[in-house]
């Protein structure tokens, strides 16, 4: 599956240390940024093997970043190492130093409907993006995501009487597929 982004530009991402290291450049502050990527699957051929791979152009030279990654239910941190120079992140990169980091994703992680991956930066500075892929095995189908991305439906644990008969609560995990608060979101379109 690749990115549907217009235009094969490199995207940094902020961290809680950005803001000492970079100016003016709509860093995270101190807080942590999660980029979100939202994506639902219609079909998942049984078996085959899934992994999340993330090519970076480089990282902050002083501070690298410690990554959390999760898909789904999935969880992985990953120490990144120091990059080669703070003018990767205005789009010089002469002097980068390029990372891949390679997630395999267990079976039963990506599921049909609704998948998530979330990228957090928890310490360190800033992290430039080359391209984040997701391997798997031939036959997905992809459901379109439109304008609200369904995460999860599930029973909210209670139920209630009305007219006499149970009626159960579900809670739903709606998210804006489009601006999803301080996320950001990104859909996938499928190649194979």
């Amino acid at each position: 599956m690749r990115s549907t982004a217009s235009s094969p530009t490199s995207t940094a991402s902020p961290a809680p240390a950005s803001s000492r290291s970079i100016r003016s450049c709509g860093t995270a502050g101190r807080r942590t940024h999660v980029l979100t990527i939202l994506f639902a699957l219609q079909q998942i051929p049984a078996g085959g093997a899934w992994r999340l791979v993330i090519d970076l152009v480089d990282t902050h030279p002083q501070g690298p970043p410690l990554l959390k990654v999760t898909v789904n239910d999935h969880a992985a941190k990953f120490a990144l190492p120091r990059g080669g120079s703070d003018a990767s992140v205005t789009g010089q990169t002469a002097s980068s130093r390029e990372h891949i980091i390679e997630l395999p994703i267990p079976p039963g992680t990506i599921r049909p409907g609704g998948n998530e991956i979330r990228l957090a930066i928890l310490d360190g500075s800033w992290m430039v993006f080359d391209q984040l892929r997701l391997e798997g095995p031939a036959g997905v189908v992809q459901t379109p995501i439109h304008d609200l991305f369904i995460r999860d439906v599930r029973p909210a644990g209670y139920h209630i009487a009305a007219d006499g008969q149970l009626a159960w609560r579900f809670r739903a995990a709606p998210r804006d597929a489009c601006t999803a608060g301080s996320s950001r979101a990104t859909r996938f379109s499928p190649t194979m």
